[in-house]
């Protein structure tokens, strides 16, 4: 298959899989609330994800470091952790796995009852702001970055950000948490539309189709990363 063909397929996958959970919510709510749950195959999917990420993201950062280019040796470690760590969160650090009872903090300041840094309540308020920002940067820096900045300088940052066929797994997270967060409160405060108001049809829990594909997203990135540097490494062989 044509590079470029592979390129529109990976772009089309997130709007596919995003049709095909509205087209289960509408049509069959009780399999999709089932779904959407705490511990569900879905957030399974995405603790494997980011685990995969890792993987691939310490590869990465293992052949900078053999090129000696230290700057991003260190980015993609960062970013390496940062998977690894949203993977253990994701599973709540081993609790329900191993039976770890819920320490006294947690059960007091966590929103779910459960060992985990991102729900609680210090940062719970932060984390949809901090999903809006995520799913702009990967839905449009590849638009953004080209004009402010030559294209000999893009072809050397272009390992930080998401090219255009990746950029649809972003742009779905930041539609939908700029939905539940901004638009629906708009709706409901401003104009007095009290049916969109979650709890009725839109649920707090719609993000998680979303998070399952950023997660996919994550990793799609980070293997057109390694192929790329892969790419790279042989041209400066040769």
């Amino acid at each position: 298959m044509p590079a470029n063909s592979i390129k529109k397929l990976i772009f089309w996958i997130p709007i596919i899989l995003f049709a095909s959970f509205i087209f289960l919510k509408l049509f069959f709510s009780d399999a999709y609330l089932k779904m959407i749950q705490e511990d569900s195959t879905i957030e399974d999917f995405q603790a494997g994800f980011y685990f995969l990420s890792f993987l691939v993201a310490m590869i990465i950062t293992f052949r900078y470091l053999v090129r000696r280019s230290y700057a991003m040796t260190g980015m993609y470690f960062l970013f390496a952790i940062a998977m690894l760590m949203i993977c253990f969160e994701e599973i709540s650090w081993g609790q329900r796995i191993f039976e770890i009872q819920n320490p006294d903090y947690f059960e007091e300041h966590n929103t779910q009852k459960e060992i985990s840094i991102h729900n609680l309540t210090l940062f719970q308020h932060l984390i949809s702001e901090v999903y809006i920002l995520i799913g702009f940067y990967g839905a449009f820096t590849w638009l953004i970055i080209p004009l402010l900045i030559s294209q000999e300088k893009v072809e050397k940052i272009k390992f930080l950000y998401p090219p255009w066929y990746i950029s649809s797994f972003f742009l779905v997270v930041f539609i939908v948490y700029f939905f539940l967060e901004w638009i629906i409160p708009l709706f409901v405060t401003a104009f007095g539309v009290e049916s969109m108001d979650l709890g009725n049809f839109f649920v707090w829990r719609d993000q998680e189709p979303a998070e399952l594909i950023l997660s996919l997203g994550f990793l799609i990135f980070l293997l057109d990363t390694l192929f790329k540097q892969s790419k790279v490494s042989r041209f400066l062989k040769a």
